[in-house]
């Protein structure tokens, strides 16, 4: 049987004498009853480790989604380490979220110094997942999320807005290229489509070539249009975002608006087994996801849910808010009967968190699912880190202030910290404690990219307050210059230590990213301890002579933080 070949290939010891496929993974005397490969291996594996027993965890797939779109495309030989190390923690499906980093012979401003993959990568990749019983699933998009390609002139033809291609026959070319690309690379009949967040649609150059048209009309015949393509490619289940459907209903275009209703007249026109895509990992109010579960259920198509365990906009994984929110989609989703549940590993902004950390969240997600049954040796079992080493990292995302928005942040504008303390120095002191406190448990545990991360995020809190009091109140900055000598070791063993992960981890593409926002810092350094070396009394440091007001919440992208202009940048 397959399966007893790779359990032998993985060298899992057991008494098993005979497997059975089934609906639950579970043992009988010397029988394994089981429902995929990696739930089997997750059980065997554990057994034979701890002596322990591990329950099923409910789900028919239990999977995740990797976003490989925002600047880090996975080398292969690490996508495998990924692979197996997921297969053994009991995951059955991994979404490779591609927007355009694949290869299309035809068109070739798609992917391009992007890092795509070619066919045969893809081919690669996916036998190797089906040797360990993993199902590969296309993630793509059809409709939104195209800015990467059509930012370029010459693909100016198939665009609506700048980031939702145009509707034509043009485009339709264009998306049955990719779908042909994904039959003949991948060999699963599933595929996701995407369509979501496409904001805009049919009001850019639609607009201008065609007039007003009802743009929730246009987008269900654009998905019906996919979705036909699709089957007449070979697919079987087609998947979409589902967010739309409900955007185009609510007066703010909020996909959780909750007085949402939907007619049978618009429910017919959507195609009767498309599979819907619910994600949701922001609400942490469980009637939340049982009302959206019930609202897509209405529409009478298969739904899976889509949860996430927050590594994006994160230096690492974060354990409190992927919890808060991540339970109650469990929850809601076994308690709705909806059998299949994905966790998504956004990239937003640049790939910068570090991919070891999202391990600790799949354990942490299946724990929630089992009852806490995973040993805590497990990880380290499995060639991850061990897991009280990640459970220490991530506090980085619990210091009383955002780790990622302080380190994008200009040591000089000071656009977060305005936000966060204004002109007070004094509350920077418990914000510099709590990092002094994490440092330490992070040196012990014996992890120098969040030692030197974390350092640096304490040298510009130490170097905002001394700012703040020296203008304010002392007059004096010389405590500043011992710091920011610091701040330029701590952020130069940051950018090391970033470029070894991901030359490790990633094909080189996207890296330039990274070193030209953490390079640019080192200029701002120097700005800074130019001014306060310039200081004399009645000195106006015009920074900090704006007046403040907060706003309720600011965006995390670098662009928005780094600088005072709005416009794009790296």
């Amino acid at each position: 049987m397959e399966i007893e070949k790779v359990i032998k290939s993985l060298n899992i010891n057991h008494d098993i004498e005979t497997f059975e496929l089934s609906d639950v993974t579970k043992r009988v005397g010397n029988k394994l009853y089981y429902k995929n490969i990696p739930s089997a291996l997750l059980y065997l594996n554990h057994l034979s480790l701890f002596n322990e027993e591990i329950i099923d965890d409910g789900f028919k797939v239990k999977g995740t989604m990797i976003d490989l779109s925002r600047n880090a495309v996975f080398k292969l030989d690490y996508f495998k380490s990924v692979i197996l190390r997921q297969a053994l923690l009991g995951f059955n499906e991994i979404w490779l979220y591609l927007e355009d980093v694949y290869e299309l012979e035809d068109y070739v401003k798609f992917g391009y110094l992007r890092g795509k993959y070619t066919l045969k990568d893809i081919q690669e990749l996916d036998t190797y997942a089906q040797s360990v019983g993993v199902n590969l699933v296309p993630c793509i998009q059809t409709l939104g999320h195209m800015s990467q390609f059509l930012r370029w002139p010459s693909s100016y033809p198939f665009r609506d807005q700048a980031d939702v291609l145009i509707i034509s026959d043009e485009t339709y070319k264009f998306i049955q290229a990719m779908l042909d690309f994904c039959k003949e690379a991948f060999s699963t009949t599933k595929i996701h489509v995407g369509m979501d967040e496409t904001f805009g649609f049919s009001f850019g150059q639609y607009y201008k070539q065609h007039g007003y048209t009802n743009p929730e009309d246009l987008f269900l015949n654009h998905l019906n249009q996919v979705y036909q393509k699709a089957k007449n490619t070979g697919f079987n289940e087609i998947c979409i975002w589902s967010d739309m459907f409900f955007r185009h209903r609510s007066k703010t275009e909020y996909y959780y608006d909750t007085t949402i209703s939907f007619e049978d007249e618009f429910i017919n026109k959507i195609p009767k087994d498309v599979t819907l895509v619910y994600w949701d990992y922001y609400n942490h109010k469980a009637e939340v996801y049982d009302l959206m579960i019930k609202n897509h259920q209405k529409m009478n198509r298969k739904v899976i849910m889509a949860s996430g365990t927050w590594i994006w906009t994160k230096l690492a994984y974060d354990r409190e808010k992927t919890l808060k929110t991540a339970t109650h989609a469990i929850n809601e989703s076994l308690k709705n009967k909806v059998s299949e549940i994905i966790f998504t590993q956004w990239n937003d902004d640049g790939a910068y968190c570090d991919y070891e950390t999202s391990f600790l969240g799949l354990v942490d997600v299946t724990n929630v699912m089992v009852g806490n049954q995973i040993n805590p040796n497990y990880l380290s079992k499995i060639n991850c880190y061990e897991q009280h080493k990640l459970e220490v990292v991530t506090k980085i995302n619990q210091l009383g202030f955002d780790p990622i928005m302080l380190l994008w942040d200009d040591i000089l504008l000071g656009i977060y910290m305005n936000n966060l303390v204004g002109y007070n120095d004094s509350l920077i002191d418990p914000l510099i404690e709590n990092a002094n406190v994490v440092i330490k448990e992070i040196e012990a545990v014996n992890y120098p990219h969040f030692k030197n991360l974390l350092s640096y995020l304490k040298n510009k809190l130490e170097l905002r307050k001394i700012l703040l009091s020296g203008y304010f109140k002392t007059k004096n900055f010389d405590e500043a210059h011992n710091i920011l000598k610091a701040a330029r070791v701590n952020l130069m063993e940051s950018l090391k230590s970033f470029e070894e992960n991901w030359l490790r981890r990633n094909k080189p593409f996207g890296l330039e990213v990274l070193q030209n926002r953490i390079y640019s810092q080192l200029r701002r350094l120097d700005m800074y301890e130019e001014i306060i070396k310039s200081y004399h009394d009645g000195y106006v440091i015009d920074f900090l002579e704006e007046k403040l007001s907060q706003e309720p919440w600011l965006s995390v992208k670098y662009a928005d933080l780094s600088v005072s202009s709005k416009g794009s940048i790296v």
